[in-house]
């Protein structure tokens, strides 16, 4: 992506991502639509770090200081246990996303499934 405020260091995450910010999950499936969530919620004078998940559980970073996205420096892998934690602790009890039979799915399944649910919010 070439856009002048949004900029990917090392490399971008696979989607889809999930991730949380301004008290709102979001959810993309490409990167021009999370470079235009990242842009409209994080404030530039912010000090403050997003965390987002890509679809092979890798953690990702967007600093909206420097509006720069790169992968999480500590090297750090979601489980599939904490990508439906996110999701279940933000929505009513209605929406929640069923935690059984979790070695039977695949974690990039378990993403794009969430991914979906946010989306249809």
């Amino acid at each position: 992506m070439s856009s002048p405020d949004f900029g990917v260091l090392f490399r971008g995450p696979i989607f889809p991502v999930v991730g949380f910010v301004d008290d709102r999950l979001f959810s993309a499936l490409n990167l021009k639509t999370l470079a235009s969530i990242l842009i409209r919620f994080v404030p530039s004078s912010g000090k403050d770090i997003v965390k987002l998940v890509d679809a092979t559980g890798e953690e990702f970073w967007y600093s909206g200081e420097q509006r720069i996205l790169s992968p999480g420096f500590l090297c750090k892998r979601w489980t599939k246990r904490q990508i439906i934690d996110l999701y279940n602790i933000h929505v009513g009890s209605d929406r929640r996303y069923s935690a059984r039979s979790l070695s039977n799915k695949r974690l990039r399944e378990i993403v794009a499934e969430i991914s979906g649910l946010i989306r249809s919010l």
